[in-house]
């Protein structure tokens, strides 16, 4: 893991001018970096002093010879333009390796401060975005022996940035989300192609989402789908993909799973990022109902889990599954829901059309019931899937209410769709560093809608007390997700 930190002779000259106590790190202390602010020590050469500014501004003075070097260039070109010769040849992808900038390691300190970092992690976010291998990680962590120190330490930076919400007065564009993306840019330029990179860029992608960082995030996601495309992630959930194939390819059964949840994750950010705009192109092809899903998240967390335990989409649904596989099956739908909202789907005459969007309704309507039953046996706080089929419902019945300006869809009770919300949006106020990013943007849909009621006829004391719970709820997960603040 990251060397040993080195400690300067003398406390720094920003420390020294606010009377403070320096730790003394180097080459930025802790108060520095808290603050945000350029961490310089007495008789540093510029070269030395500047390191901390200089790794988040100037992108090509950081890379080292080490890192611009191109890794075993011919089994890398090998890979992408000759595969069947790649395989053949039983080559393996180049495993490089890349000097830890002294800011990261600055950010995410020793292997006791990357398992504090890690426990936080796995406690407010692992639980409804289970994507990292939690045994794994903390395996590899403490193995002197591991070689992927890089690796690791990316995503143990990534971990520290989407556990750490920018404060009132600053902007998510803080010192600590651009050294992330920096040394995320390093290690893919070095041609490291690992699931843990991908991992890094999810949570990057997370990260910007929930504080509202556009175009950032939707760059971010893109890049995550070509990565994933790059590195065959997309077989861990193919319907023709076994474990024998896997285990040919060195992958053990938890790496499998591993890799398949990934994959999923980048299949939900994507469609996430279209709730705005279905009509816009997905960076990744729609699930299709024969693709397995994610195991339960208990076993696999557990390490109890089999490869038998895999199911696809198609059976899924009359199961009890985990909550990451209910997830998975609510962004199928979603994928539905853009395909029936589109501009020449829907028709206001077309009563087939209207028909297939009302049993979609009825199909994430129950989905909504069977997550919520297993959220509340397994003592969940929050159900993700729960809100992303929300979202899903409330797209359905914004583009019909601009179709036939009507509140209900055929043969389903028009209180349904904005009342069932209610019981988990206030249980979200009391646990907001846990509360999941689909959970915002159901708030702001629903607060949509609402407002697109008011001017009507049926304005009335129950609507305007909703719009104000809405603006309430949205406020308190603001202290989380930046992104709720700027609904309303």
């Amino acid at each position: 893991m990251p060397s040993e930190i080195q400690l300067a002779r003398y406390a720094c000259l920003p420390c020294r001018r606010s009377k403070r106590r320096c730790d003394r790190k180097f080459p930025s202390c802790d108060l520095c970096i808290k603050k945000d602010i350029d961490c310089t020590y007495p008789g540093a050469r510029t070269s030395e002093r500047d390191s901390r500014t200089v790794y988040s501004q100037t992108p090509d003075s950081q890379s080292s010879p080490e890192t611009t070097r191109s890794y075993n260039t011919e089994a890398s070109a090998l890979y992408f333009l000759a595969p069947h010769i790649f395989r053949q040849a039983q080559l393996e992808l180049p495993r490089s390796d890349i000097t830890i900038p002294a800011a990261v390691s600055s950010l995410i300190g020793d292997t006791s401060s990357i398992r504090d970092i890690a426990n936080t992690f796995f406690s407010n976010i692992h639980f409804w975005l289970p994507i990292v291998f939690k045994k794994g990680f903390f395996v590899s962590l403490l193995s002197p022996w591991t070689q992927r120190q890089t690796e690791l330490s990316l995503l143990a930076l990534c971990m520290k940035l989407c556990n750490t919400a920018p404060s009132d007065d600053d902007g998510p564009n803080t010192f600590l989300y651009r050294t992330a993306k920096r040394f995320h840019h390093d290690v893919e330029t070095a041609g490291i192609l690992s699931t843990h990179v991908l991992q890094a860029g999810l949570l990057i992608a997370l990260y910007e989402m929930g504080h509202a960082m556009y175009p950032a995030s939707y760059l971010t996601v893109g890049d995550c789908s070509r990565y994933g495309l790059a590195i065959g992630l997309y077989r861990s959930c193919s319907p023709t993909s076994t474990i024998e194939d896997e285990e040919m390819r060195g992958r053990s059964w938890n790496e499998v799973e591993e890799n398949r949840r990934v994959w999923w994750a980048v299949l939900i950010f994507d469609r996430f990022l279209n709730l705005n705009n279905p009509t816009r192109p997905l960076s990744t092809e729609d699930p299709t109902f024969d693709m397995y899903l994610p195991v339960d998240d208990t076993s696999w967390n557990d390490c109890t889990a089999k490869p038998g335990d895999a199911v696809k989409i198609s059976t899924g649904f009359s199961l009890k599954i985990g909550g990451f596989a209910r997830l998975a099956q609510a962004t199928y739908l979603l994928s539905q829901a853009f395909h029936s909202v589109t501009s020449s789907a829907l028709i206001e005459n077309d009563t087939n059309d209207l028909d297939q969007a009302a049993q979609l309704r009825r199909t994430l309507l129950a989905l909504v019931h069977a997550a919520d039953s297993e959220a509340i046996h397994r003592r969940l706080d929050f159900c993700a899937s729960s809100e992303l089929s929300f979202s899903a419902i409330l797209l359905l019945q914004q583009h019909r209410f601009q179709c036939i300006s009507k509140i209900a869809m055929p043969g389903v009770p028009p209180e349904i769709s904005l009342d069932n919300f209610w019981p988990e949006s206030f249980e979200a106020a009391d646990r907001a560093d846990c509360v999941p990013i689909f959970f915002a943007h159901v708030l702001y849909q629903l607060g949509c809608i609402l407002l697109t009621l008011a001017p009507g006829p049926l304005l009335d004391n129950a609507i305007g007390e909703k719009i104000g719970i809405v603006k309430s709820l949205l406020l308190r997960v603001n202290t989380r997700w930046r992104l709720a603040g700027k609904s309303f």
